[in-house]
């Protein structure tokens, strides 16, 4: 299968041969994403909140008065959770949220992801995105130009004042192309992938 490739300019510049299979839309599997996109979200959570218990609050843990006999309600410590400064009852506590997801089953999850920007016409190959400054303004004329109003930009991790132009750009996210994934796909409207960018995708994808 033949993909067009453009230029900054919106003009096309020639073609590159993408294995079909890859761009199937017999290869999409929807509850796949989801899963890869819970597994992101997930293993993104640091898991570092707390809360005190009874028995890590200050105070003492001596019964405060009698049990009988003083008309007043039974309390056997200070650090009740049933009032001000107590502890907490059943508040989160630090845990690991991250989950495992095979990489036969991410690599599936991509082709999904790829697949589906393709089949929605969602998919742009640009040869080069070159900049002669890392200014927002220059790398927001360009996506106009290609009548993009939002997208994940993949390329080389090296192009950092292509990253640093995007990094102010509402609604576009830059990736390194080692570092692709199904949330920062699925997330953008569209899919903006260079030449030096394709070959590593490609690759992590088969």
């Amino acid at each position: 299968m033949y993909l067009e490739v453009k230029n900054i300019n919106n003009e096309k510049v020639g073609e590159i041969d993408v294995p079909s299979e890859l761009l199937d839309a017999a290869a999409i599997n929807v509850p796949l994403m989801q899963q890869a996109v819970k597994t992101y979200l997930a293993n993104q959570r640091q898991g570092t909140v707390s809360t005190k218990t009874r028995a890590e609050v200050s105070g003492s843990g001596r019964k405060l008065w009698k049990q009988k006999h003083t008309g007043r309600a039974r309390v056997g410590s200070i650090r009740t959770p049933l009032w001000r400064h107590g502890g907490t009852t059943f508040g989160p506590r630090p845990r690991d949220y991250r989950m495992a997801f095979p990489k036969a089953m991410r690599r599936a999850a991509l082709r999904s992801a790829l697949a589906s920007k393709y089949q929605d016409g969602k998919l742009l190959i640009l040869d080069q995105i070159e900049i002669e400054a890392a200014k927002t303004k220059l790398a927001a004329t360009i996506f106009k130009r290609l009548g993009v109003k939002s997208a994940l930009v993949l390329d080389a991790a090296e192009n950092t004042r292509l990253r640093r132009s995007i990094d102010n750009l509402h609604k576009f996210s830059f990736l390194g192309d080692s570092s692709v994934n199904v949330h920062d796909i699925l997330v953008h409207d569209q899919l903006v992938v260079t030449m030096r960018a394709l070959p590593p995708l490609l690759e992590a994808l088969q």
